[in-house]
């Protein structure tokens, strides 16, 4: 689909805007971000690029006929160069990051397909009930019998073993390259101590951090009551309770629909953290972790975080 001009907001690749633009001749990378986890794992890997003078970062969500609400928001709000997609699809690029799938087979340049949580693998129960999908499988890397990305970032080996098993054809893009975001949260660990200064946590207090994904199958989908629970059963003097709620869970309701779901546990101390940023550094700061087999719970089990799953 060719974006009309109306459309179009002067950027690198259109020949219409060439005349604007001081550095015409950067290459061209675009980080697809349909929801936050994108924008979050979009931003891990970024700094690897983007300090980089013969390069342009620009954003873009695709457009699929759902929209998660408040998306725009955030992506405004990342500071890059916004493009609609129309523009995108009609751009030809030097890179695409894609930490999702979706509309990245619409789009014209090689495709570096990494996951948006921890490991490409599924972690949790989907909302069919079915706990076998993920995201290494031929339904998901392939349209019309060709393998879509150009590049295939994995974080594990074990990855790789089920990428050859599922969609061997991929095999030859993958790389094992890790996970940027618990890399993070490794350089992270000295800094524990004003982590958790900085959620509130007293001296002595222990850190319980609350985790659900979503889906009607997650802790806070079967168990809505937990976070008040562990702030009534726990006592205040003793533990820190906070709460970490998967972004699809903060955008199909709204952040004043949540708040105001958790403001009785809230206003017994639990620390309600937002769905972009604090998360990493609760793990770190955390004692004890209780949830579901979300990302986030992955990452404390990775981190030798003591945990408690609901099951």
């Amino acid at each position: 689909m060719i974006a009309t001009t109306a459309d179009r907001v002067i950027a690198a690749g259109d020949p219409l805007a060439a005349f604007w633009l001081t550095r015409p001749g950067v290459k061209r990378v675009l980080g697809v971000v349909p929801h936050v986890q994108a924008g979050e794992r979009v931003q891990d890997v970024l700094p690897a690029l983007e300090s980089d003078m013969r390069i342009q970062v620009m954003l873009s969500t695709p457009e699929t006929g759902y929209r998660w609400a408040g998306i725009d928001d955030y992506v405004r709000r990342l500071d890059g160069l916004v493009i609609p997609w129309r523009q995108a699809v009609s751009t030809r690029f030097d890179l695409v990051l894609a930490p999702c799938d979706w509309g990245v087979s619409e789009l014209d340049g090689p495709v570096l397909a990494m996951p948006h949580g921890a490991s490409g693998v599924g972690s949790r129960i989907g909302p069919d009930g079915d706990p076998r999908r993920h995201n290494l499988s031929r339904d998901r890397l392939t349209r019309g019998g060709q393998v879509v990305p150009a590049a295939l970032a994995l974080a594990t080996h074990d990855e790789e073993l089920m990428l050859a098993r599922d969609c061997p054809e991929a095999l030859s893009t993958a790389v094992v390259a890790g996970d940027p975001s618990f890399d993070r949260m490794l350089a992270g660990l000295p800094y524990r101590e004003a982590y958790r200064r900085a959620l509130g946590a007293t001296p002595g207090q222990r850190v319980v951090v609350a985790t659900s994904t979503w889906s009607r199958h997650s802790l806070f989908g079967t168990d809505p009551s937990i976070f008040s629970r562990l702030v009534e059963e726990l006592p205040r003097a003793e533990y820190l309770v906070v709460a970490v709620l998967h972004p699809f869970v903060w955008h199909g309701y709204s952040r004043r629909q949540i708040r105001a779901w958790l403001a009785p546990a809230r206003e017994r101390g639990l620390v309600l953290l937002p769905p972009e940023e604090g998360w990493r550094a609760a793990l770190v700061a955390a004692d004890r972790v209780v949830g579901d087999l979300g990302s986030v719970f992955l990452y404390a089990l990775a981190l030798g975080v003591p945990a408690l799953m609901d099951t």
